[in-house]
């Protein structure tokens, strides 16, 4: 249907709105406000009306309506003192009272234009469309969240730009593009994370609120961000349509809006030159540095964001697919850097989590692959944090020192590196200063799950055990079938004195190996010494092998000190990835009055400062 009132034109089949036949950038919602009373325009519609109609089930300040209300009437060039297109009808509602008229469907403005000029476009590439829009995403709202404050709603304050990029969502006919949605709000915030002044919620904490009712002043509140992006995705064979707003939290204001409707067998060339010529304008005077996505082959690229969306289910099943898809990407293009990244994670996962029997195979191909992506991107920050944890399993002190600086310089703000940076502290035996990175992570960003996850295990190793508990437990809120969660609650409880908690904490774990481990010390703890051998003997056989010290660990727990040097030696010996970590372990201060322990951590090499060497417990 096409409505025609003034100099406008609104065309219900694709959604816009024009004006002079040209359109105009209009945020959605204010164009179904606009809709909607033009198709009710002989009566008055009430607020609650146009809340169920264009909010649904949201839940919506009144505030709000009316900043959408004085968003509708500035589009179409009226006002609240004016009143000549929408008039307010003071407690009942608002009425559209121009003169409109209704006619069939007609091609005008943009469309006519396009079917003028598809004979003339080559064919282009659904990718580079798809990474384009990111580009220019991008920079257009750059524009709005670096320009300088000025007076009027619209402006942003200068003072405190941060931003959160929630999921976008599956608007898809089949609804099963959701890899897909998610993978292009994930590099709008990566992206996001290049531009200096910006601070930007990571994906973990603005992923959290995807399929959850609440307003946008909460999720501005939990995350301590002023502004939201958020958008949706439509993919319908060739044709794909993303609507991207962005949101001041404090009023719900929209501070910018775009749908972009692409052709992918029409529209490319228009596109690259367009964002081209934008991106080239504003890169200097506005991004500093702001790097162009990486071009991949568009199958690759699909499979790649099929992976990532696998990896982060974490389950054996789940790994297991997201390998083979990783690998069928690489084989199409094994220029992209990011892929033989995500590669390496996941042979290091499998690498790390093969209990039974030490996976070198995995490792090998794990490092292998990392250092490809840095080969081919030398500026890929999360290559080098990836590699940072192939050097601490291989004692690689001072490479993995000299990673993490590098990877720290490239980008600062991504919350994957910010991870690794701590884990790097820990098992460096940094832990004050792990603390401090990590408490200060957390209130910036305050719903990423895994720094709860760290603190709680630095705050166990320091013996803070109230602290502990509480970290592990906000951790539990948000994974509450984690792997080896309700095991280190257990030794958290261990180490409390509270034996019988503990016991029903180790029970409650869901992995086999951290389950069987953590029985091992509970049950020994509460007196059940027949079954507590019982556990030692099979852990010896299903596990001795590859965690030697873990078994070192548990002896050291049953003040065995002969055996659990015996076994500590043979983590030496072999070189076993673990073991900087195991020497942490609270159960292993038993250990420390014996002459034989100084000369053992002596002779591993620890680093200058770890807190072992000095025995401290403040870290």
């Amino acid at each position: 249907m096409i409505y025609t009132f003034k100099n406008f034109t609104i065309n219900t089949d694709n959604f816009q709105l024009l004006k002079n036949d040209e359109p105009l950038s209009i945020e959605p919602q204010v164009f179904n406000i606009i809709l909607y009373l033009v198709e009710n325009q002989k009566r008055v519609v009430s607020r609650q009306e146009l809340l169920e109609a264009i909010w649904k089930d949201k839940i919506v300040s009144d505030s709000s309506i009316s900043n959408h209300i004085k968003s509708a009437r500035k589009v179409l060039g009226d006002d609240g003192q004016k009143q000549a297109v929408i008039r307010t009808i003071h407690g009942r509602g608002y009425q559209f009272i121009a003169m409109c008229e209704i006619e069939e469907k007609r091609e005008v403005g943009f469309e006519a234009d396009l079917n003028t000029k598809k004979t003339n476009i080559s064919k282009p590439n659904l990718l580079k469309t798809l990474q384009l829009l990111v580009l220019m995403l991008v920079v257009l709202i750059s524009v709005w969240l670096l320009k300088p404050k000025t007076e009027g709603v619209d402006s942003v304050d200068s003072q405190d730009k941060s931003i959160a990029v929630l999921a976008f969502k599956d608007f898809s006919p089949g609804s099963d593009q959701a890899y897909f949605a998610e993978g292009m709000s994930e590099e709008l915030l990566n992206l996001f994370t290049r531009i200096p002044g910006l601070r930007v919620a990571s994906r973990t904490s603005s992923f959290s609120f995807k399929n959850k009712d609440v307003t946008l002043k909460q999720i501005g509140t939990e995350l301590n961000v002023n502004y939201v992006i958020e958008g949706s995705v439509r993919k319908s064979g060739t044709q794909l349509r993303v609507t991207v707003q962005l949101i001041r939290v404090n009023d719900e204001s929209h501070i910018w809006s775009e749908t972009y409707d692409h052709d992918v067998q029409d529209i490319f060339e228009i596109q690259d030159e367009i964002a081209i010529a934008v991106t080239e304008q504003l890169k200097i005077n506005l991004t500093k540095g702001m790097v162009k996505s990486t071009p991949v082959d568009p199958a690759a690229y699909t499979l790649y964001l099929q992976a990532i969306y696998l990896l982060k289910e974490n389950t054996q099943k789940s790994i297991t697919k997201a390998l083979k898809l990783i690998g069928d990407s690489i084989a199409i293009d094994a220029n992209y850097a990011p892929a033989w990244t995500v590669y390496s994670r996941i042979l290091y996962t499998v690498a790390v989590y093969s209990y039974k029997k030490e996976n070198k195979g995995a490792f090998m191909l794990a490092k292998q692959a990392v250092i490809k992506a840095i080969e081919i991107d030398p500026s890929y920050a999360k290559a080098y944090g990836q590699m940072v944890l192939i050097n601490l399993l291989e004692w690689d002190m001072q490479a993995a020192q000299k990673n993490i600086n590098k990877a720290i310089s490239l980008n600062e703000k991504s919350s994957s590196i910010i991870g690794v940076a701590s884990y790097h502290l820990q098992l460096t035996g940094q832990l004050a200063k792990n603390i401090t990175m990590l408490e200060n992570a957390i209130e910036l960003d305050p719903l990423n799950d895994i720094h709860y996850l760290n603190l709680g295990i630095v705050y166990l190793l320091l013996y803070r055990l109230d602290e502990a508990y509480s970290s592990i437990e906000k951790y539990e809120y948000f994974h509450p079938k984690a792997v080896a969660m309700h095991a280190m609650k257990s030794h958290v409880l261990l180490a409390m004195g509270k034996n019988k908690e503990a016991l029903i904490e180790a029970n409650k774990e869901v992995n086999d190996y951290w389950k069987l481990s953590t029985l091992g010390f509970a049950t020994y703890a509460n007196g059940d010494l027949d079954r507590a051998d019982e556990i030692l003997d099979e852990l010896i056989d299903v596990y001795g092998s590859n965690l030697p010290g873990h078994i070192a660990s548990l002896y050291a727990f049953r003040n065995d000190s002969d055996n659990a040097f015996k076994w500590l030696e043979i983590s030496y010996e072999r070189h076993q990835p673990g073991l900087i970590h195991v020497i942490n372990f609270q159960s292993l201060r038993n250990l420390w009055s014996d002459p034989r322990w100084d000369v053992f951590i002596n002779k591993i090499g620890l680093q200058k400062g770890h807190w072992l060497l000095e025995k401290r417990l403040d870290g």
